[in-house]
């Protein structure tokens, strides 16, 4: 199954399908712990609990 982080999944089905969410809890997010996983459209990334690609230098992330 493909997975994509949460901006991903907007762009390409206009809405969150929450595919990466909820891989870490929320209590890790907030101090800074991110998941490393691959996104079907962004590649190789990190993301926190809701999903969201929080690699700085994404650059699929970066376009509107």
């Amino acid at each position: 199954m493909a997975d994509f982080c949460k901006k991903c999944s907007i762009k390409l089905w206009g809405e969150d399908t929450g595919d990466l969410a909820g891989i870490i809890p929320e209590d890790l997010a907030n101090d800074g712990v991110r998941a490393m996983v691959i996104c079907e459209s962004c590649g190789p990334t990190f993301v926190n609990h809701l999903g969201e690609c929080t690699l700085p230098d994404c650059e699929e992330c970066a376009k509107p």
